[in-house]
């Protein structure tokens, strides 16, 4: 009878959090639900991909990855290559009847939700404050400018998905099993490939470090999250040649350099705005850790420091260089200092008036909602896609930012070949049962006498195979713990009652 109280007591305070974190999640995006579509940055990529994404489902291809009206209808391999699950959850909604602008911006609301019940699911057990410090997670500022300025939705998924790994890693530091470790990480993979390269940088290998004696565990649980995501990682990896991944990295601004302090691009409104961010969050971490040297907060200085550009050589590393933006970190650093609030807050007493800084940069991320020229109307019609997934050698240089070339220009009607080849107004990628790149326009060319038909692209049907292998011993390995964990149970029950 003595623990119904504190059963109840408990559940309401969880309530109570749900509740709180709903209504900020919803306050979130309330103005970008109600105001005219954003179409900026990556909105505008968002809104083509998951329409196609949704309208792919709707037929029966239950992995879409060939998106076939992108650049005007010649097509786009982009799932091929971009993780697919943001766009899965908002393909949900899309089938449940949401149109898909409405679509996108909950997900994003989801997605500040989701992250601020993990942050409190992480923080109460040990946590005096955890409804503060998830709070906090969920309104920082680069969480925040992720979503209205950036457009980022797979990014800001994938963000909601990192407490649920640390969770997942407190588990195996616990020795409770690292099957939550495992299918988080996978996750993560499947959702915002850099942001997982740098969870596996910044949070995964420093527990491997720190906690060696459960070095085991933690490279099952990594090995087999690599398994879980070969469906996606494998053919995004092996295919890269049949696209123009060079457009990624030819332009100053998409490379991680660009962004170090002391590039000073201050005439660049952007790098100014990133740069303020990172002091709305570093300058707080320092004053605070001048009292107090918590770890957290040294953790989060080390990383606004990275992201800041400020450790030599860093961000050139071959494999640290595709994550693009080095600001892609600011997420380890919110979250370390949100964990600092939630479990060190009363200690800081009134100085903690510090944390205005980030929270008045997130309200003024959160204000930013940009006004466009372009509508959805012209991106149904145009349905334009990024230069990255073109085929090798179709553009010379990566077009400005807003600028949406014609490609069918020259390529529609395709050129004649002869009696003998058949040109079809379609990219080309190798997942045709026949035929090879057009020379001159790198459409779809093919003999007369052969008839093209969609089949897997090369390692496609094998990294099915790998996923669903590891599936099989993810579900074989956590059943086999659950009835080690039951078997110890009834024997501890049965010496008890002896």
């Amino acid at each position: 009878m003595a623990t119904r109280p504190l059963v109840n007591s408990d559940a309401r305070r969880l309530a109570l959090a749900c509740a709180i974190m709903i209504a900020v999640a919803a306050g979130i995006v309330a103005k970008p639900l109600l105001s005219p579509p954003m179409v900026h940055d990556s909105f505008w990529i968002d809104y083509v991909w998951a329409r196609q994404f949704a309208a792919e489902l709707a037929e029966g291809n239950f992995y879409p990855r060939w998106l076939p009206s992108s650049f005007g209808g010649l097509g786009a391999p982009v799932f091929y290559f971009y993780p697919p699950v943001a766009f899965y959850l908002v393909a949900m909604l899309d089938l449940a009847g949401f149109a898909t602008y409405p679509g996108i911006i909950l997900v994003f609301g989801l997605s500040f939700f989701a992250s601020g019940a993990g942050a409190y699911l992480l923080f109460r057990r040990t946590a005096r404050w955890p409804l503060a410090g998830a709070l906090l997670f969920m309104v920082a500022p680069y969480h925040l400018l992720d979503f209205t300025v950036r457009g980022a939705l797979g990014e800001s998924v994938a963000i909601a998905l990192l407490p649920f790994l640390l969770i997942g890693l407190g588990r195996i530091a616990e020795g409770k099993g690292w099957h939550l470790a495992c299918l988080c990480y996978a996750s993560m993979i499947l959702t915002h490939l850099p942001f997982a390269l740098l969870a596996s940088l910044f949070v995964i290998a420093p527990f491997a470090v720190m906690k060696r004696e459960r070095l085991v565990p933690t490279t099952i649980a990594v090995g087999i999250a690599l398994g879980l995501a070969a469906i996606y990682l494998v053919p995004a990896i092996m295919l890269a040649p049949f696209r123009d991944e060079a457009q990624l990295y030819n332009e100053a601004r998409l490379l991680p350099g660009y962004w170090s302090l002391y590039a000073g691009n201050w005439n660049d409104p952007f790098f100014v705005g990133i740069h303020l961010v990172i002091a709305s969050i570093a300058v707080p971490a320092a004053l605070l850790a001048v009292r107090d040297r918590d770890w957290r907060l040294i953790y989060a200085l080390a990383i606004c420091a990275l992201a800041a550009g400020l450790v030599p050589l860093f961000w050139s590393l071959p494999t640290v260089l595709k994550v693009q933006f080095s600001f892609r970190a600011l997420p380890f650093a919110e979250i370390a200092l949100a964990a600092y609030v939630a479990h060190r807050g009363r200690a800081q007493g009134k100085r903690l008036y510090l944390l205005a800084l980030p929270l008045v940069a997130g309200w003024a991320a959160l204000a930013m909602v940009i006004p466009t020229q372009q509508s959805l109307a012209d991106l149904d019609r145009l349905m334009p896609d990024v230069p990255e997934y073109l085929p090798p050698g179709v553009l010379a240089e990566r077009p400005a930012i807003g600028e949406w070339p014609d490609l069918r220009l020259g390529r529609v009607p395709p050129p004649d070949r002869g009696a003998d080849t058949i040109v079809e107004p379609i990219f080309y990628f190798p997942i045709w049962s026949c035929g090879t790149a057009d020379p001159a326009t790198k459409l779809l060319a093919h003999p007369a006498d052969c008839r093209p038909r969609r089949i897997d692209a090369p390692t496609e049907g094998w990294s099915r195979i790998v996923s669903a292998v590891s599936l099989l011993i993810l579900a074989a390995l956590w059943l086999g713990r659950r009835r080690k964990v039951a078997a110890s149970n009834k024997s501890g029950l049965s010496r008890s009652r002896t």
